[in-house]
């Protein structure tokens, strides 16, 4: 590791940085001071999504009979990649999960394009999504990763009914609180309840 101060020395007219695919002067300012500038040139290429909204190019550097340099940065057309992030947690009906995506998809122009698709759902979502109808809506990208899957904090929150219901006091605590993690019982609660009451009062 060097600071700049360690390179940017008047001995130098340019000092040309490489490994880091970002273009980036680390000296700006430097013609006033009488110092030389200390340039990264980036890459031409994009080679990560770490890099998908970084311009791309290569650095010209003129030197002049004084010894001073400039230089200039010339853009170069790069590959494109694109992140597409889906969120269907909040869909309640597993038919409409396709309808959601398609219309979030359709918001993206993905030609040419290397696409990462993310889709925030929760586990039980996953088998409703068509990935071949995604494949097909993605046809004109030039490549789409395999798709990625983020279901956050569902296992805990599973998990914590599942300790809730093992520590309900009643029978009729338990049979709430097993409602409660079931979205499509939810409705049904209150007679699901009632039964249970008639129910217990027969024993």
């Amino acid at each position: 590791m060097f600071s700049v101060a360690s390179v940017a020395k008047r001995e130098f007219s340019y000092v040309a940085l490489g490994h880091i695919h970002k273009h980036q002067d680390l000296n700006p300012g430097a013609a006033e001071r009488g110092e030389p500038p200390v340039v990264y040139s980036g890459s031409i290429e994009r080679i990560t999504f770490s890099e998908e909204k970084d311009p791309k190019g290569f650095v010209i550097v003129e030197i002049d009979e004084q010894k001073r340099a400039t230089y200039r940065h010339v853009p170069t057309p790069a590959r494109r990649m694109l992140t597409i992030e889906i969120d269907v947690r909040e869909v309640k009906e597993h038919s409409e999960i396709e309808q959601k995506i398609c219309q979030m998809l359709e918001k993206y122009n993905v030609q040419d394009a290397i696409v990462r698709m993310i889709i925030s759902c929760r586990r039980e979502q996953q088998r409703h999504i068509d990935f071949k109808k995604i494949r097909d809506m993605m046809h004109s990208a030039f490549n789409l990763l395999p798709i990625q899957f983020q279901v956050p904090e569902e296992r805990n929150e599973r998990e914590a009914y599942r300790r809730a219901v093992a520590h309900a006091k009643t029978m009729r605590e338990a049979l709430s609180l097993y409602i409660d993690a079931q979205p499509n019982l939810a409705a049904k609660k209150e007679k699901l309840l009632a039964k249970f009451d008639e129910l217990t009062q027969h024993e």
